[in-house]
């Protein structure tokens, strides 16, 4: 942190799961330098919203001062480009094998932004 600090920056956006208990920790010690803008994974199923937070997604719109937020969560839902893993409706040019890349999230699954939309998160395409 200290050498993001040292070039001017003062805000991160984090996509770490399992490390909103340390990020709150900080922020309510008053030690947090950088404000992070927390972005929980959808898999992480649990709420945390207790005192104090937690390793688990906290609730949307948690907030621990001015400097840690959670307002977003992260989705999964195919692979990468550069991977050849990003789900394409074509094969890959490149594969061989007829590889259309990697599709997570079943048919069920693809329901998962209106619940997301129902519990407050915000979306980030």
């Amino acid at each position: 942190m200290q050498l993001l600090l040292g070039h001017g920056v003062t805000s991160v956006h984090t996509c770490e799961d399992g490390t909103w208990s340390s990020f709150s920790r900080l922020a309510g010690q008053r030690r947090l330098p950088l404000r992070v803008f927390y972005s929980g994974y959808y898999e992480t199923t649990h709420h945390d919203d207790e005192a104090g937070g937690g390793g688990l997604l906290p609730a949307p719109g948690s907030t621990v001062g001015e400097m840690l937020s959670c307002d977003r969560v992260k989705l999964f839902v195919d692979g990468s480009l550069g991977a050849d893993t990003a789900a394409l409706s074509q094969p890959y040019l490149n594969s061989g094998t007829g590889n259309s890349g990697v599709l997570r999230l079943t048919q069920v699954q693809r329901f998962l932004p209106k619940t997301l939309l129902g519990q407050c998160w915000q979306w980030r395409i």
